[in-house]
């Protein structure tokens, strides 16, 4: 009896090994697959973390024109070097397992404020168009961020977007109420049509304004929202993000080590006409050298490309053109890229044109800046539908207008910020986005009213006639809703107050 007992004594032994590692892997698997599951057993150190950002983090595009059959969103955030190990876990709307997108890339961003800082981001893909999203940051295997976003809508899909432009300073101004107002409403995407911050287009105005304001934790009119963690932004460059119309005093890296934040902060498709070393883009002015590298280390592919680029959303192709006075859209080039972009567009439901300098404006305070007239020809060839522009304070849509330019071959002269353009006009006044809504000509709107001081003193007597809607009672942004072939707009004040509504139907 003993000699067989001891004859299958190690047999016994390697079955109660295999057996027990096997419960050990089988428990393993599990606590790691509840991991994933739940998102509490990962430790929540949000809160604790709080300090660690200089920005929090936010999503954006990317260089990401065109769609695809699965999304991808970048998230970007600022926070010192070499102090945590950063992982980005992903889930989609639906899904219960949290997944690990590309790894965590790092640029050191070595300008003033943001030394011993570094630019980081991360490429979540994979994601299904229109579809919902929740994301978390971890530092050190502890949750330091978590928010939600949603994916670029695919061409089939209806969507939403907002447009509003010249943001303004916290404190003073109303950029709280209107960020508190569009993330409200929960759009697709935000296009702003430039004057993102003031005075100058500086690192320290970016912290001071549109980052505290657009990504603030909590929605008030106190405080802002939490916009920009949760949609997507395009912007464009006004003249106050590159400190004009001032060159010769505010646009130097002798005097402010910080300028042309704008070049850094963002991260949209690099498409555009504007190459290092264009004559069309804002110079790097100052002599110090060294702020020049630091900045041109700092932007990198972003300066001077995302001056101009092109995006698609839904059965929407957006082309975004910088109109700054160093832009001279008489030239040939420039003209070819624009012409190139809305031409291959055609396969898009609707065109929309952003850029921030208004070609038809009543109002009195910048109606002679009137350079990007010169593009009108262009718009109506390739059956543009609206223009998106800022710069003027207040709120304006036109009549649907065609406009021929008396002389389309002025060039430099109008690289100042005063630019007359004289030409004839084509008026559809039997358009009135309700009962008549399928316009003949391009509408222009100007979207300026999105927080920066209102211009009273520049109210006009009498609309000019190309004019059909304008307000400056109070700060506004325009809600579009595009389903198929129909586009509606409403105009909603901080106060939830509706300005103006249309309808345009193809």
């Amino acid at each position: 009896m003993f000699a067989i007992y001891g004859s299958w004594e190690p047999l016994v032994w390697l079955v109660l090994l295999v057996g027990m590692a096997g419960l050990a892997a089988l428990l393993f698997s599990r606590r790691r697959r509840s991991s994933r599951l739940n998102p509490q057993t990962v430790k929540d150190n949000t809160a604790a973390m709080a300090s660690v950002f200089l920005i929090k983090p936010y999503l954006q595009l990317g260089d990401n024109p065109r769609l695809a059959a699965m999304e991808s969103v970048e998230l970007l955030w600022r926070a010192k070097a070499n102090e945590h190990l950063w992982q980005v876990q992903v889930r989609v709307e639906g899904e219960s397992q949290w997944r690990s997108p590309s790894a965590v890339t790092g640029q050191p961003a070595d300008v003033s404020h943001l030394k011993d800082h570094v630019n980081y981001r991360v490429r979540m893909d994979k994601l299904p168009p229109g579809r919902a999203f929740e994301y978390r940051l971890l530092a050190d295997g502890a949750t330091a961020f978590g928010a939600t976003g949603m994916a670029r809508h695919g061409a089939d899909q209806p969507f939403t977007f907002v447009a509003v432009g010249d943001l303004g300073k916290s404190p003073p101004g109303e950029m709280q109420p209107i960020a508190q107002a569009i993330h409200q409403v929960n759009p697709g995407f935000v296009a702003i049509a430039g004057d993102l911050v003031y005075e100058r287009g500086r690192v320290s105005e970016y912290l001071e304004d549109i980052m505290p304001v657009y990504n603030a934790d909590t929605s008030s009119a106190q405080s802002g929202a939490p916009v920009l963690r949760s949609h997507i932004v395009l912007p464009v460059a006004g003249n106050h993000d590159v400190a004009l119309p001032n060159p010769a005093s505010v646009r130097d890296f002798t005097r402010f080590k910080d300028l042309l934040a704008y070049f850094i902060f963002w991260s949209v498709p690099l498409n555009g006409p504007q190459k290092l070393g264009s004559p069309y883009s804002p110079v790097l002015q100052g002599d110090d050298l060294e702020a020049h590298e630091r900045f041109l280390k700092a932007a990198g592919a972003n300066y001077p490309t995302i001056g101009c680029y092109s995006v698609d959303w839904g059965n929407l192709h957006l082309t975004v053109l910088d109109s700054n006075a160093y832009m001279n859209w008489s030239d040939a080039e420039l003209r070819k890229w624009v012409e190139n972009d809305l031409a291959t567009a055609r396969y898009a439901t609707w065109r929309v044109v952003m850029f921030h300098h208004p070609g038809f404006s009543s109002d009195g305070k910048h109606s002679h800046e009137q350079r990007m007239r010169l593009l009108s020809p262009v718009f109506e060839r390739w059956a543009v539908d609206i223009v998106i522009s800022g710069h003027n304070h207040c709120y304006e849509r036109s009549k649907p207008l065609k406009f021929k330019p008396a002389d389309p071959t002025v060039a430099l002269r109008l690289l100042t910020e005063d630019c007359p353009v004289e030409g004839s006009f084509e008026l559809d006044e039997k358009y009135d986005g309700k009962t008549e809504t399928t316009p003949n000509g391009v509408i222009y709107f100007v979207n300026g009213a999105g927080g920066a001081k209102l211009y009273s003193h520049s109210i006009p007597e009498n609309l000019q006639p190309f004019t059909k809607a304008y307000d400056q009672s109070e700060h506004s942004f325009t809600y579009f809703t595009v389903n198929r072939r129909r586009l509606v707009g409403v105009q909603i004040s901080a106060s939830g107050k509706e300005i103006d509504r249309f309808t345009i139907d193809k």
